[in-house]
């Protein structure tokens, strides 16, 4: 199986050193036809390398690799095929100096490079996956390396089980230090911390196969790297998705698709998350400006109204920024790109300073906005009158532990053993049909998919906070809340282990579960008792 991980390079992304680079220069009149012909004949016996290479690997495959990787097979040597004709196409227009066909072939080279690499990748992951025991590839080549060495131990065996041992501190030791150059924010200093926990399994692990063999006692570095592996599989897309709101604006839905759209630009980004992110940009700004809207006439001061309608003028920058981004799906001229940046960038600068300029004239009267919704409060709020959530002079004001409500005194522990309403039940039930082997793994997935929703209708239905008539009666007032969000926490961590149940039929996560959800549910139960909020 070392196969599968062989990577694509077929003609790489765009540069001075990569064919669609060279045919830059060459557009530019600073290259000769020759030595671009030359590159392009090297691209194509690359390709037809790699074309050989993918179908050996293809032919080497198990059954069930073949049964789960069938559509990427194909998709595989589609691309291949297509990339071959726009080589031919490439060529043609090289030698005829039509340069509008030489743009048009190189753009699509560079497109099917990217879909190649994708889709190289995704075989490779879900080749190793289908290998088992769990759904992460690397953890099961790991598995597949041992099993083999433990089948038969001789030199060839224990070489290669050394090398993915190898490879994957390697790995581990290059994704440490790329997070070196990276903003040293929260998300990216747990993933530091988690790549060196990681390498520090796999090198004992390294050490202990060097020095015993076939004696070595695995059971445990195994079911580190499985905790390990599945700490870095669910930091690495946050850290992603952190990083790249992180940029040039105050905003981070902008700064994402700033950053899909430099990857757009460089030829390394698909139609799909471009898409998504310039979705999801246009509609928090929609958001924000209803709000504007709907908060432009409740403003007491000329200079607070001239503002708001600032920053709503300042729309017509972001509508022309995203005609442009769409006006380049249906184009495909990078120029549009280039138009959509400029707009969006003009957009943050003038809504930032319309937003900062409110913000001081808020501050003078004595007003807080919500930092999650943007009402405006007045000054002795401590959460939002519209989305409860905590202002900025209330965050981290909760310094006891006690769990007091009302006005009149504290409210006591619930004392029954297990919290019960008609939803958990349902979830508990499907819970212990689960573990007999009695429910689906699909349809147990769909019930705490149920109880999620259930979970996030929850927190969009908390009540603004009541008026408060005094700091006593704020501070118990602010801790409600805070229980709140610490309940629906544990529901998220109680539902986080029971899907973990289905990876490796493990009870004990089954119960951890709903442990998790019990707290959770009780922590809901008291602050809705106290808010007068009915359960669920």
């Amino acid at each position: 199986m070392d196969a599968i991980s062989t990577e694509a390079s077929v003609v790489n992304l765009p540069s001075d050193e990569t064919l669609v680079g060279k045919v830059g220069i060459w557009l530019e009149g600073n290259l000769d036809k020759d030595v671009l012909l030359q590159a392009i004949d090297a691209a194509s016996e690359d390709a037809s390398g790699h074309r050989t290479g993918f179908g050996a690997v293809v032919d080497d495959l198990t059954p069930e690799q073949q049964d789960r990787c069938g559509e990427l097979i194909s998709y595989a040597f589609s691309l291949l095929d297509g990339l071959d004709r726009e080589l031919e196409m490439l060529i043609e227009g090289v030698e005829a100096d039509e340069k509008e066909k030489v743009i048009t072939s190189s753009d699509m080279i560079a497109r099917i490079s990217f879909q190649l690499n994708q889709c190289f990748g995704e075989f490779r992951n879900q080749a190793l996956a289908a290998l088992g025991p769990t759904e992460i590839p690397s953890y099961n080549q790991l598995v597949s390396v041992k099993e083999q060495f433990q089948a038969s131990p001789d030199e060839l065996t224990l070489k290669n089980f050394q090398e993915s041992i190898d490879v994957e501190r390697i790995v581990a030791r290059d994704g440490s230090r790329a997070l070196s150059n990276e903003p040293q924010i929260p998300e990216v200093l747990s993933l530091i911390s988690a790549f060196e926990r990681h390498l520090d399994i796999l090198t004992r692990l390294g050490r202990e196969l060097s020095k015993s063999g076939e004696n070595t006692e695995f059971d445990g570095h195994y079911v580190a790297l499985e905790m390990s592996f599945r700490e870095l599989g669910d930091l690495v897309p946050m850290v992603n998705v952190a990083l790249r709101t992180q940029g040039e604006t105050d905003f981070p839905d902008l700064n994402y698709f700033l950053s899909t759209l430099k990857g757009k630009a460089a030829g390394d980004m698909g139609d799909g998350p471009f898409v998504e992110a310039l979705q999801m940009m246009e509609a928090g700004f929609f958001a924000t400006q209803q709000e504007l809207e709907q908060a432009l006439p409740t403003m007491e001061t000329a200079l607070a109204q001239e503002e708001i309608q600032g920053a709503l003028d300042s729309y017509d920058d972001l509508k022309q920024g995203v005609e442009a981004a769409y006006r380049f799906l249906a184009e495909r001229e990078l120029i549009r790109l280039s138009q959509a940046r400029g707009f969006l960038l003009d957009f943050a600068t003038r809504l930032s300073g319309h937003r900062e300029r409110l913000k001081e004239l808020q501050e003078m009267e004595g007003k807080v906005t919500c930092p999650r919704c943007s009402t405006v409060n007045e000054p002795d709020r401590q959460r939002c009158s519209n989305c409860g959530f905590a202002l900025p002079q209330n965050v981290g004001s909760t310094t006891t532990s006690t769990f007091q409500a009302r006005e009149t005194g504290g409210i006591e522990e619930p004392q029954e053993d297990l919290l019960l309403t008609s939803n958990l039940v349902k979830l508990y039930e499907a819970v212990n049909a689960v573990a007999e082997g009695q429910l689906a793994d699909d349809a147990f997935l769909k019930e705490i998919e149920r109880f999620e929703m259930l979970v996030n209708a929850s927190v969009k239905g908390l009540p603004a906070e009541p008026n408060a008539k005094d700091a006593k009666q704020t501070d118990a007032l602010n801790q409600l809340y805070d229980v709140f969000e610490e309940g629906v926490e544990l529901f998220k961590q109680g539902t986080e282990l029971l899907r973990s149940f289905l990876e490796n039929r493990d009870d004990q996560r089954l119960k951890q579960g709903v442990t998790a959800i019990d707290q959770g549910a009780k922590c809901l139960d008291r602050a809705r008792k106290s808010l007068g909020t009915p359960a669920s």
